[in-house]
């Protein structure tokens, strides 16, 4: 297999052994191809006048944006974007990443600190960026797949590149001070398959391979979901980039997960602190808890002490010297005798179902089964803000399986059959996520609600990120 660039007399062809030769599109763009290739057969046709193999012969394959855009060093998933001329014109006048790191470097733009406070993996929509403004870091770049999370966080002023992380070079991001980073959790999550609790050894196997420089390709390979693997991401990073300081979150099932990579990292040199925080202890109008790691390798660090008392159903909302518990009503700034606000709110009973009119008046909270049941959102946080447009009351949610397994489900967990189930406006979800109110979010009304789930909430992040030294650089910087 050899690749010819061109199909005109004098073409350059090279071997896979060898570089490729200037990737050069415009009117030639069709004529970059991958070609089966013989000396005897060249020579044959260059005294003919005919130059290399013409087009169309069998064995010849055009090469594709994305396998040019390989040859000038951008990940494979690089997502090019317009029609095939234009992606072809895009490959040919990009300068090459690794070209531009090398010329970046010796220009003195780096290392990252000079340019950057943090790399944040899987991104989202902002929850971390938002977080972290608070603190003065504003030079954060996030790196992220979903295109309605990209479009969200660009909308708010952050910083992303639409990637895959694990196929993006990391060697632009050397010298960069922070490494944030909340892979996905669909396989963790209490409401998927459990795949990834499933392959929880393997990925204990595949850190301790990672930790000794080894790369741990069986693990990976035989792990049921390859989203799972994801969670290896943040520390193949950090293992390579050596930041200062590292902060990372995801579900509560993947906190074994980042205990074992707290592990590697003291052995190269971090102090680390893992645990589970409950974000309503942070100011968050939400019950949602998260595992979290935090470390830096330029001082000690511990997990963030709480500002706000910890939830607990009949117990005092403040105590401990602590600010009360934020709850959901107050969040939303519903009084006590009006539940839902004009034109944000829906009163979701069964055949009731309506929504209301911004010049209506909102209905008036009734107890009972004949009225509505929503006094819950008054008593204490949101539950977890979910991909849902509904926030649930507290304990069991009935589900199809929950009916599989058990004739009398409905009336065993009562009105989680979703009878006091909220129903909330993008934008509501999102201030429950401690987001800003007039965050710009992005996308249909489905993708907004998943980016909404998925985020990290701000005020949790700021936390997370001042407990890891986030900030630190930005303190010696300032001192003369």
């Amino acid at each position: 297999m050899h690749l010819r660039m061109g199909n005109h007399v004098g073409a350059t062809v090279r071997r896979l052994d060898e570089p490729a030769p200037t990737v050069v599109f415009g009117h030639r763009a069709n004529a970059v191809e991958w070609l089966d290739y013989d000396p005897p057969r060249r020579a044959a046709l260059e005294a003919e006048g005919r130059g290399v193999a013409l087009s169309g012969q069998q064995g010849h394959r055009r090469v594709t944006p994305a396998e040019a855009g390989a040859l000038q060093s951008f990940p494979p998933a690089y997502p090019w974007q317009g029609g095939l001329s234009v992606q072809c014109a895009q490959v040919a006048n990009a300068v090459p990443p690794i070209l531009a790191a090398v010329i970046l470097r010796a220009a003195g733009a780096t290392p990252g600190a000079a340019v950057l406070d943090a790399v944040d993996l899987f991104a989202g929509p902002g929850g971390w960026e938002e977080g972290a403004k608070a603190l003065g870091l504003t030079r954060i770049v996030g790196v992220e797949w979903d295109h309605s999370a990209c479009r969200t966080a660009v909308a708010a002023g952050h910083l992303r590149v639409r990637a895959d992380v694990s196929s993006l070079p990391l060697h632009p991001f050397v010298g960069v001070p922070g490494l944030i980073a909340s892979p996905p959790c669909p396989t963790f999550s209490a409401a998927g398959k459990g795949s990834g609790r499933h392959d929880l050894p393997l990925l204990l196997e595949a850190i301790r391979r990672l930790g000794a420089g080894e790369w741990p390709a069986e693990q990976i390979a035989t792990c049921q979901d390859e989203r799972t693997t994801l969670t290896l991401e943040p520390l193949r990073w950090a293992l390579y980039l050596r930041p200062e300081w590292i902060a990372w979150e995801q579900v509560p099932a993947v906190l074994p997960v980042w205990e074992a990579c707290a592990v590697v990292l003291r052995e190269h040199g971090y102090s680390v602190a893992t645990g589970n925080l409950q974000a309503e202890q942070y100011g968050v109008p939400q019950t949602r808890r998260r595992a979290v790691l935090v470390a830096n390798r330029t001082r000690e660090v511990a997990l963030p002490a709480p500002t706000h008392t910890l939830y607990r159903k009949g117990k005092p909302r403040q105590a401990d010297g602590l600010l009360p518990w934020v709850s959901m009503a107050d969040a939303l700034d519903i009084d006590s005798e009006r539940v839902l606000q004009p034109g944000s709110w829906a009163d979701g009973r069964g055949g009731n179902h309506r929504q209301y009119e911004l010049a209506e008046p909102a209905p008036t909270v009734a107890l009972g089964n004949d009225g509505a049941g929503w006094r819950w959102v008054h008593e204490r946080p949101a539950t977890t803000v979910q991909g849902d447009p509904r926030v649930w009351p507290p304990g069991h949610k009935v589900n199809a399986d929950d009916r599989r397994r058990l004739p009398d489900a409905d009336a065993r967990y009562g009105d989680r059959a979703g009878t006091d189930a909220v129903r909330l406006a993008p934008d509501e979800a999102g201030v429950l996520q401690s987001f800003r109110a007039d965050y710009p979010w992005q996308g249909a009304i489905t993708k907004r609600r998943q980016c909404i789930g998925n985020a990290v909430p701000p005020l949790l992040a700021r936390a997370v990120l001042q407990a890891a030294g986030a900030a630190d650089h930005l303190t010696r910087q300032e001192t003369p």
